[in-house]
């Protein structure tokens, strides 16, 4: 039987399954990117204590860079043989990363596993794109509408479910926990999800931008990540560091010449584009690093005289105290877009980012107990909130209609470049003010408020170049 017609007829079968049943398929996979980023992160505290490692960093890094790096390839052969192929490879590949994670007895097999496990992360993009082919078009503004109200449910609820597992099954079980899930988002794909249709190739594979962006930023980052332990003057330090530089230079001139770059370099040649993405970008990543990394480290490392000044609490407990935040920042991000109408994208990303500021600085000299945390973490999910929910509008209002959709996604990626970079600049400043134990970096206080306000000092950057934003939208929509 003919590829073609077999496909069809597996489309039509499924097309008669009810409506819901395809829904799920879409928002399981879709929201299990978040679930499982949320449960490692809450996991970060239990799993350098049980690895005995002063290079935690690298277990939430490792996964979202080559996530991150991995999604405009999983996007074009999306294109090129269908969403459902290429979502079901990423599952299959991802789901060997979770049980390696689950089965690891140390912390190189563990690395491993996240970084295969990171082959899931262009799925969430993937399955939103996939919608737009399989649902009915009435049906469609119902299905994306569902899963940014799942992603809020995660972010609100998955660090207490997180919580629950690292308390009760401790690190290895919440492994096996994600590792599940991911089966049963294999099972939905197979038997639900229909195949998509192909669009026309457009051209290759950018291979070489790929490789010597993801070489690149894994040198820099290894450098800066050796530096508080061997010292800044080190070979090992600046050498890793300037090797990275260059071949970032290596890859500027790559993508100059690439038919399909894996960033538009002639967009971020204009002003308007350059500066939203970056600003942007800066503001957006430091917040991530700091709900996935501040708020998780102070909480749950011990409380030990001379040693460690982490407050020693559980999982729960922790998720519980940085609950009201998650849900503010929830709610105020999906208000932004009604403000932004009103009062201009711009005009409220500019209110916002210095209520963000005055939160961190808060946060770095008041974080002791459960009534710091909420008041000042509160603060900071407030501006934060607004500026998620702001962005994807200045994005699009920064470039032509044809362009969206590429801005889009270079914007997607360049947080998540500078996310990784936010991290490790974190535990940098964290490990210069640590003891180390039994192979175990424990953080004292100073670290804790230094690196809240560097952290406020790279999203001041960021609102620095927020003032040559655009002053005003291009377009209503």
């Amino acid at each position: 039987m003919d590829p073609a017609v077999a496909v069809s007829q597996r489309n039509l079968a499924l097309a008669s399954r009810p409506f819901w049943l395809t829904a799920v398929a879409l928002l399981w996979p879709a929201q299990l990117v978040n679930m499982s980023q949320a449960i490692a992160t809450v996991a970060q505290a239990q799993v350098a204590q049980t690895f005995h490692t002063t290079q935690i960093v690298w277990f939430n890094v490792v996964y979202a860079l080559i996530g991150t790096l991995l999604l405009p390839f999983a996007v074009k052969l999306s294109d090129m043989v269908g969403k459902r192929k290429v979502m079901l490879a990423l599952v299959l590949i991802g789901l060997v990363g979770d049980i390696m994670c689950a089965l690891a007895t140390s912390y190189d097999v563990l690395l491993v596993g996240r970084a295969v496990a990171a082959f899931y992360v262009p799925v969430a993009a993937l399955a939103l794109a996939a919608a737009r082919d399989v649902v009915p078009a009435a049906k469609l503004p119902g299905i994306t509408g569902a899963i940014g109200a799942a992603l809020g449910g995660v972010v609100a609820v998955g660090p207490l479910i997180a919580g629950w597992l690292l308390d009760g099954f401790a690190f290895h079980g919440a492994m096996w926990f994600i590792a599940t899930c991911t089966v049963i988002g294999l099972v939905l794909i197979v038997t639900v999800l229909p195949e998509t249709p192909r669009h026309a190739d457009r051209g290759g594979f950018d291979w070489a931008g790929g490789v010597l962006l993801g070489l690149g930023v894994l040198a820099v980052m290894s450098g800066i990540g050796r530096g508080s332990d061997l010292g800044w003057a080190s070979g090992q330090v600046l050498g890793p560091v300037a090797i990275g530089l260059l071949v970032l230079v290596g890859f500027v001139f790559v993508e100059r010449r690439a038919r399909n770059p894996i960033l538009n370099l002639s967009m971020l040649s204009r002003r308007k584009v350059a500066t939203v993405l970056t600003a942007s970008s800066l503001i957006q990543g430091t917040a991530l690093a700091a709900l996935g990394v501040m708020t998780v480290v102070i909480p749950l490392y011990p409380s030990i005289p001379g040693v460690s000044d982490g407050l020693g609490w559980t999982a729960v407990h922790g998720a519980l105290v940085n609950l009201p935040a998650g849900i503010v920042m929830f709610v105020i991000g999906s208000l932004a877009a009604y403000g932004s109408r009103r009062f201009g994208s711009r005009t409220i990303w500019l209110a916002a980012v210095p209520v963000m500021i005055v939160g961190l600085v808060l946060q770095a000299f008041f974080h002791r107990d459960a009534t710091q945390i909420i008041s000042t973490g509160v603060l900071a999910a407030l501006g934060a909130g607004i500026v998620f929910g702001c962005t994807p509008i200045l994005v699009v209002e920064s470039v032509s209609t044809k362009e969206q959709a590429q801005a889009s996604g270079m914007s997607l990626m360049i947080l998540g470049l500078v996310a990784t970079f936010a991290a490790q600049i974190t535990f940098t400043v964290l490990n210069a003010s640590s003891t180390v134990s039994q192979g175990t970096a424990f953080y004292h206080e100073d670290g804790y408020r230094n690196a809240y306000l560097a952290l406020a000092l790279i999203v001041a950057i960021g609102f620095a170049l927020s003032f040559v934003m655009p002053r005003k939208e291009t377009r209503s929509e």
